[in-house]
């Protein structure tokens, strides 16, 4: 990651009555803000109790943010450059991955490290991609083409090639029969593809630049955003025929249906909207205002929340879709990192520009201390045993060692030229600091 840019994440610390108007079962219940100037180009669904969001700046810039989805804070970040669009999941092996537009190359993580395990070079740009368990293949969308790459997830090599329309941009998978529905946003068009066999067995013309899709398991429909003209067409996924159309805000750019309540979300990013269908009746019940342009959505199972990723003011927040809740007061602080005490459950925040780490206790959001470090603090580590907090001073060539029980720093120790990351290895009680230069 560029070290101009910083991650930014936005705390509560006192919730406020009110309620939003004209919303009568989902209102903004958190925010996380990140870099200005920047654009969440996917958020993935709440897995074990994390939240997925990829983004990059202006100048390529790319970065997979792993959040903790109960209390909002990052859990991990990972640098990986370029443009990362797509995310999917790989359950049986806990890898998921991410296709990077610029980089022309999709990454293999591992879920429970966070490490970047491989990275698959393609010779095309992919955006969206999907995981098909039932045939272990994943599909890839190549931006600005008019085809798919097919990957076998078991050596992760590519295995076909499939032709679609114009641009594709999105994916969706029926899980009951199998097929693949590719939204081509320059001919106004779906390709429907057989995974038995990766052929192309139908074309469904739709509305105006479709680019999202969201299938409704319930009633074997699925949903496609039209950009161009601001609708939602709906489809019978057993016949393959557009059955209605469903007028929304401006610009409809992502779309989650919600099992829980039967609901489909639609992120109208022109005019900073959300619209709520009733996917019984396909009718628009509620309409949410916001401060900035949504253009990504996604689900957290455990607390009922849709989480919405946010480009005009570079941030995510999220809708309680259950009932309505408190509006929140919010404090920010520049970090460029976070670390959390298993001991105590406080939250320790390295703050880049003024040379501290704020202390947060979770229960109540609120910070309860600061210390003041070296300069530039980049990085945290923890030494459970002792109970010690380790920081990473950038521009001091230094690392601050913090007692986590009275939170005062007891030693600073020299290292080498700009120390930007530290690993503490528990076996062998060492910590080793990465300097850049």
């Amino acid at each position: 990651m560029n070290i101009n840019y910083f991650l930014y994440l936005v705390f509560f610390i006192s919730f406020i009555s009110g309620f939003l108007s004209n919303s009568e079962s989902a209102v903004l219940e958190n925010y996380i803000e990140i870099p200005n100037s920047t654009e969440i180009r996917s958020i993935n669904n709440a897995r074990h109790g994390s939240i997925y969001a990829s983004y990059s700046s202006f100048v390529p810039d790319g970065v997979l943010s792993i959040y903790n989805s109960t209390n909002h804070t990052l859990i991990h970040s990972i640098e990986l450059g370029g443009l990362p669009i797509g995310l999917a999941f790989n359950e049986d092996h806990n890898h998921f991955y991410v296709t990077n537009r610029d980089q022309k190359l999709i990454s293999l993580i591992n879920a429970n490290t966070f490490e970047i395990e491989k990275n698959i070079t393609l010779d095309k740009s992919p955006s969206s991609i999907i995981f098909n368990p039932a045939n272990n293949l994943l599909y890839v969308a190549n931006f600005g083409t008019r085809t798919l790459t097919v990957i076998n997830s078991m050596d992760d090599s590519v295995i076909d090639t499939i032709h679609v329309g114009d641009n594709p941009t999105d994916l969706a998978l029926n899980p009951s029969n199998t097929l693949i529905y590719v939204a081509n946003f320059l001919n106004n068009s779906l390709s429907v593809i057989n995974c038995t066999d990766n052929s192309v067995i139908d074309t469904i013309k739709v509305g105006k630049n479709p680019a999202d899709l969201a299938f409704n398991p319930v009633n074997n429909l699925l949903y496609v955003a039209n950009q161009g003209n601001n609708a939602i067409s709906v489809i019978n996924s057993t016949t393959n025929t557009v059955i209605g159309e469903i007028q929304v805000g401006q610009s409809p750019r992502d779309l989650f249906f919600n099992p829980k309540n039967n609901l489909l979300y639609t992120a109208n990013f022109d005019d900073k909207t959300i619209s709520i269908i009733n996917s019984t009746n396909n009718s628009v019940i509620k309409t949410i205002s916001l401060d900035g342009a949504p253009s990504q959505l996604g689900f957290d199972p455990e607390n009922n929340l849709i989480f919405v990723g946010s480009y005009v003011d570079s941030g995510i927040l999220f809708i309680n879709s259950t009932n309505n809740s408190k509006l929140a007061r919010l404090i920010i602080m520049e970090s460029r990192a976070l670390a959390i005490n298993p001991a105590n459950n406080l939250v320790y925040v390295a703050n880049f520009a003024n040379a501290t780490v704020s202390v947060i206790n979770t229960t109540a959001n609120s910070v309860i201390d600061t210390i003041k470090v070296g300069k530039s603090p980049t990085d945290l580590a923890f030494n459970t045993g002792s109970n010690l907090l380790y920081v990473a001073n950038q521009d001091s060539n230094t690392v601050s060692l913090i007692n986590t029980t009275a939170n005062s720093v007891i030693d600073t120790i020299k290292v080498g030229k700009n120390p930007a990351d530290l690993a503490f290895n528990t076996g062998s009680n060492l910590l080793y600091v990465a300097n850049q230069d």
